[in-house]
């Protein structure tokens, strides 16, 4: 886990249609990158549905009309590498509605990949059973879990993100930890492999 925050690590942000249209998570995603994990990498990702059908509005009511309910930092996202091909990662983790998936594993296949969608024992947020990233793309879920075969997938479902609640105050101070630890990260590793010399 500490590698990934080094700045030897290839980590690559995609945006996708989802909380917001594409255009503006394309923005948020290019905001984090030049704030907090300026090695990480971006590519513009699913712009709509695998059907080109948007059957729900905008989930405004959850992250705001932006996305991020606001909260952009000031930050000169000139220097963000943009990518134009779909980087080859072991591992994938997704935060939006699974066409992008579909179409990154139809290039190639992850070892691992986590999702962030779905909801097991309660009411969902988009509709009374569906969260809103399955709700968002049910085509491009139920072919992704149908052709997943030989992928260490992992849902992380509704139920659980409920259980968490952030205040603006707390995401600040996790952005500055990240920082520092991103900073100091070659120093820690070498204060653990010392100690764990024999």
């Amino acid at each position: 886990m500490l590698y990934k925050l080094t700045v030897y690590s290839k980590n690559c942000l995609i945006s996708s249609f989802g909380n917001a249209p594409e255009d503006i998570t394309a923005k948020n995603a290019k905001e984090f990158i030049a704030y907090v994990a300026n090695n990480w990498s971006y590519l513009s990702g699913s712009k709509s549905p695998l059907n080109g059908k948007f059957e729900h509005p905008w989930p405004y009511y959850f992250h705001g009309r932006d996305g991020v309910w606001g909260v952009h930092p000031e930050v000169d996202v000139d220097d963000v590498k943009l990518l134009s091909v779909w980087p080859h990662n072991k591992n994938v983790v997704s935060l939006a509605p699974m066409s992008g998936l579909v179409e990154l594993t139809d290039i190639y296949r992850p070892c691992e990949i986590t999702i962030m969608g779905g909801v097991f024992f309660e009411e969902g947020n988009e509709t009374k059973y569906a969260e809103t990233n399955i709700a968002f793309d049910p085509e491009a879920a139920q072919k992704f879990f149908n052709h997943c075969n030989g992928i260490k997938a992992k849902v992380v479902p509704l139920d659980v993100t409920r259980q968490v609640f952030w205040t603006l105050d707390m995401v600040r101070k996790v952005v500055l930890v990240w920082k520092l630890m991103v900073k100091n990260v070659d120093r820690l590793l070498l204060i653990i492999i010392i100690l764990n010399v024999k």
